[in-house]
This record gives C-alpha cells, structure tokens and sequence, in this order.
C-alpha cells in the first residue's frame, strides 16, 4: 500500500502509540463554539521560552503591517509563566505600545505534560490550540515565531482572500509528505488562515493534532492541522513569496535538536546560525558579536553556540550565500542598509562556511 507506512506492522504499531499519545492529550486543551464572533482575524503565535526574545523580533516586524482588520494578537508561550515573560511582556509593552498583544501560557499540568512528551508537534498543537481557545473573531492566522514579515500587505491580503473566497483554510502552498500528496490539497499550517467559528464549532482540539489512518488508499500521518482539513471543505491558497518574509525554514527544529540531543551533527540546511540575528534584531547584540569573535578568532569548523559546541561540517557554500540574501534583504527593508555588525556576523558565516568546506575537502582527498 502507497504512503508513509509501506510497512503493515510499522503502521499499527505508529498508530497505536499515537492513539495512547492522543488520549493523554486529549482533555489538556477545551474550547467551545464560538458563538457571536467579532469580525477580522487575530494573529495565534505560539512561543519558545528558551528563545523568548525572538517573540519582541517577530512582534516587532509585524507592527510594520497594515491592520486595519485586526483584532489582536495571542501569543501562547510553551511553559507556565515565569519571571523572563513577565520582563519581555513589559519591554514589548514599552517598545510597541499600539500593538493589542495577549499572552497565556500553559497550565502547570499543560507545562509537566508537554515536558514529559518533549515533541515538537506536541507543543505546536497545545499553543495553537490554546491560542484558538482564546480568539474572539471570526478568522485567525497561525503565524510561525520565526516568520518575518516584510511586504506590509501581508496579513490583509490573506483576511481578503478569505472573505472573497469564503473558504474554510487558505494556506501559501500545498502541503506534501508522511504519505500526503500535493495534489490532495491540503494546506501547509504556518501563514494558513482559516475560519475560527467554523473550526471551533465543527471540531474538538484534539482532532487539530497529529493523526496517523488511511487517507485516500494510503496510510498516511497527517500533521498538524491536515485531518481537520481532510474532513472540510473550502481549502485554497495564496502564495507568499519568499521575498515578502525572512523565514528559515525549521530553525526552530533544528534547535530544539541541537540542545536536546547530545551528538546532533546539523545538515547542509542548517538554521541555527540564523538565531543570533534574530536575537539581535529583539535587543540582544552580544549572542551575535560573540558568534562573529568566536568565528574570527578561532580556526576550526567547531563552534561555541548556546552552551555547547557545534560541528559546522556540512556547511556549503550555497547555503552561505542563502543566508546572505535572506538576512541583507530584511536588513534593507528594515533600515535601508546593512548594520554594520550585521555584514561583520555574515562575512564570518562565510568563513566558517569556508573551514567546513576546506575539511570536506581534505577527507575526500
């Protein structure tokens, strides 16, 4: 049988482990329907503690969107509060005082839970769908925490297209993989806006998570958000081209790896070094000067980064250059030019793309 599992035991094995993980997620998150919503979209982030300053980066690049629809902006951190939310809540309160920001966080059985667990799609169903919970419109956009928006239109063409269109989801392309194809029209989750009222009344908060079943023939894992749409109709989209954000696609991941496992090597498409920007960007210069003078200084492909050592081994030069246009064309759009620590923290990028590649080299030889 085509999909993911082509494998029978493999599937019923998945699918039985996935079955004892939904029913111990399954009474964590509630909502009812949503009954007299208010009009426009509200923006669901869904935040990392432990990189809670790229919430003031993200913030900020969408307080340069247009918002005349707006309603407000839930950002649900992965934790139980704790006393660096309460000091980013005031700083972002300082710095952007007109954006209408909520925060929540985990319950402390949300938190003990989700630890215990420790999956990534784990906590992006629980911050989603906390986030959902807590909207008052009738729309809302799951915004990834490290999308940067830049054409400033962004937002409101998407809450027009859905108001056009009337549908149910509008993603910016087709998701494909675990067994899903393209042309099953099911939407990728991050910038996908969709219909609140009719998600909060249809569907439970545990049929947003993770199912594994067949679909169409095939046994399939479908991801966030993918068995919802499965079951509904009213699903398009509306590309966003990569010129319009900075999003470097799964550095999130690739973090969540890099610290949680003790020999993670990362691959050609690695994104950690994207962070110290990104912090930089939130108000924090030392993470990305320190990386640029540990760079400069050093003469290996090892890297000191977040309290361990990385192996840049697999760094390409291609890469390199990705990460140059991506980083100088949000820099342009943001302030015109490059600051100057910032084209320093690429032109040691490149160097250390240049080591890696050099050692590449030298074992192939």
């Amino acid at each position: 049988m085509e999909g993911k599992y082509s494998n029978r035991v493999r599937y019923l094995a998945v699918k039985a482990s996935r079955f004892i993980l939904r029913s111990v997620l399954w009474p964590l998150v509630r909502w009812k329907p949503l009954r007299e919503a208010e009009e426009g979209y509200t923006v669901i982030i869904g935040a990392v503690t432990k990189l809670a300053p790229l919430a003031l980066a993200n913030l900020e690049a969408l307080s340069s969107q247009k918002m005349d629809h707006l309603s407000q902006i839930i950002v649900v951190f992965d934790s139980v509060r704790k006393k660096e939310h309460r000091d980013l809540e005031e700083q972002i309160a300082l710095r952007l005082p007109h954006l209408p920001v909520k925060f929540y966080y985990y319950s402390r059985l949300q938190h003990q839970v989700s630890r215990i667990i420790n999956w990534g799609w784990v906590y992006a169903w629980m911050s989603w769908t906390i986030g959902i919970s807590h909207c008052k419109s009738q729309h809302a956009i799951l915004h990834d925490l490290d999308a940067l928006l830049i054409e400033p239109s962004a937002l409101e063409r998407r809450y027009s297209a859905i108001i056009e269109r009337k549908d149910n989801f509008i993603g910016i392309r087709w998701y494909a993989g675990n067994g899903i194809l393209s042309e099953d029209h099911l939407a990728t989750t991050f910038e996908m806006i969709f219909d609140a009222t009719y998600v909060r009344g249809h569907f439970k908060p545990l049929d947003v998570f993770n199912h594994v079943r067949k679909y169409k023939g095939r046994r399939v894992d479908f991801d966030t958000f993918l068995y919802v749409q499965s079951q509904s109709e009213g699903r398009s989209v509306l590309l966003i081209d990569g010129n319009q954000m900075l999003h470097p696609s799964q550095m999130l991941c690739h973090y969540t790896y890099y610290v949680g496992r003790k020999n993670w090597i990362p691959g050609e498409d690695n994104t950690l070094l994207m962070i110290p920007y990104y912090l930089f960007l939130a108000g924090d210069e030392q993470t990305m000067q320190q990386v640029t003078t540990a760079i400069t200084n050093g003469n290996s492909r090892f890297l000191p980064l977040f309290k361990k050592t990385m192996d840049a081994r697999n760094l390409a030069e291609p890469w390199a250059a990705w990460v140059r246009e991506q980083i100088e064309r949000f820099e342009v759009s943001k302030r015109g030019n490059v600051h100057p620590s910032v084209a320093q923290f690429l032109n040691a990028i490149d160097e250390l793309t240049e080591r890696a590649m050099n050692d590449q080299s030298s074992a192939v030889s």
